[in-house]
């Protein structure tokens, strides 16, 4: 199974946590959370590269969307 990490700068994860209001309590975390947490992914990530595939979240949503789309296939046409 693979898995996909959608990753961005906490600076960016952090405003769009707070434009959205006042959310859950993960949602409640000032930036030093933020970063806590992205960079314990992006660890996670690098130390399992054939199991999780990282996208970059920071691109506009096309982008994302067709990164998302070719990831998804290369693992189907693998798995073959």
């Amino acid at each position: 199974m693979t898995l996909l990490l959608l990753d961005l700068k906490e600076e960016i994860a952090f405003n769009r946590v707070k434009s959205r209001g006042e959310g859950d309590h993960y949602d409640q975390g000032d930036i030093s959370f933020y970063k806590t947490l992205r960079d314990s992914f992006v660890d996670l990530a690098s130390k399992n590269q054939n199991r999780i595939k990282i996208i970059n979240a920071e691109q506009d949503i096309a982008a994302i969307s067709n990164d998302i789309q070719q990831t998804v296939l290369r693992e189907l046409s693998d798995a073959v």
